[in-house]
């Protein structure tokens, strides 16, 4: 029976494993050190780990380091017992103490499917859907910039995906490119269906109430993919991770709403449709002139109302006699 002294990454890939002797362990930056970590934030000498006579139980004590010892977010005062695998954090680093009965886990599945072709399917997908949306704007007056439009997105595909395939290189040394691939192109996806879509049912029922949650939920779907970016590129880091980017959503949702209310007491800009479908989509029963006719007096008088409210000087109110 023995003690281990491991070295480990966020992402709990072991750096360095160093077996404990009887006479203990000292951890620090000198050379002299039997656990050496490179790391600018452990002292020299930072800690000592000590086993009893029969190598049952192990304890880790700080040497009066500057930034301490911590397990979890507790700083250790004196001898700390060793009683799971949990990580201690020296400076900036985190070194794990094992007995070797502990049981380790099992070993996990060997995926053989790769997931580039995934990848590259999800990314001809959104090429398909640009490719469709311009041919829809296509009014023939001149020819829609398909290969522009498609390199722009190409660009930013790879941009985006290789930016979190670098930091999950520089911090839990693996990049995983086509997963943040398939990521980002189906993210693209879901938001242009949820777009067509939020639209569509608009227009086919006379609705506004979809559009006016149609910035909401993007906001909301564009927070699933960084969240899956995330957890992806950085898992160590994820459980702090995730309050962030509570907050920053939080603070997308509330913002734009309270700034136009405040300019506007309405909680959405939405008042028109800004597009139509094929007719065949319409299924709202739709309105004749006379029921049209009959509703411009109210409507007329909601308008003085608010123009009234918003010009009481009337300095930009209508004079027949100018025609403005």
């Amino acid at each position: 029976m023995s003690w281990f002294a491991e070295h480990v990454r966020r992402d709990g890939l072991v750096i360095k494993r160093v077996a404990i002797g009887p006479e203990g362990l000292r951890i620090g930056r000198a050379l002299s050190d039997d656990l050496v970590l490179d790391d600018a934030h452990c002292a020299a000498h930072h800690a000592i780990v000590l086993v009893d006579d029969a190598g049952r139980d192990a304890w880790v004590e700080d040497l009066g380091s500057k930034n301490g010892t911590r397990k979890g977010a507790k700083t250790i005062i004196g001898p700390c017992q060793v009683l799971d695998d949990q990580p201690f954090t020296l400076g900036q680093s985190w070194v794990r103490f094992r007995h070797s009965t502990w049981p380790v886990a099992e070993e996990l599945a060997l995926s053989r499917r790769p997931i580039w072709p995934f990848a590259v399917c999800a990314v001809a997908l959104a090429f398909a859907n640009i490719v469709w949306e311009l041919w829809l704007t296509d009014t023939g007056v001149r020819r829609p910039t398909y290969l522009n439009d498609l390199a722009y997105a190409g660009a930013a595909f790879a941009l985006w995906s290789g930016a979190y395939a670098l930091l999950g290189r520089l911090i839990s040394g693996v990049d995983r490119f086509f997963t943040h691939l398939l990521i980002a192109a189906s993210g693209y996806l879901f938001m242009s269906l949820l777009s067509d879509g939020l639209e569509l049912l608009s227009f086919a029922f006379g609705w506004l109430w979809p559009v006016r949650v149609d910035y909401t939920l993007s906001v909301l779907l564009v927070a699933t993919v960084v969240r899956a970016h995330l957890r992806t590129a950085d898992p160590g880091h994820w459980p702090v991770l995730r309050y962030a980017l509570a907050v920053a959503v939080s603070v997308a949702l509330v913002v734009p709403v309270a700034q136009r209310y405040i300019t506007h007491e309405q909680l959405t800009n939405v008042h028109a449709l800004s597009g139509s479908h094929h007719p065949q989509w319409l299924l709202a029963k739709p309105k004749d002139v006379a029921g049209v006719m009959q509703s411009v007096p109210e409507l007329k008088a909601q308008v003085d109302a608010l123009r009234s409210k918003t010009d009481p000087g009337g300095e930009f109110a209508y004079d027949p006699e100018e025609g403005r």
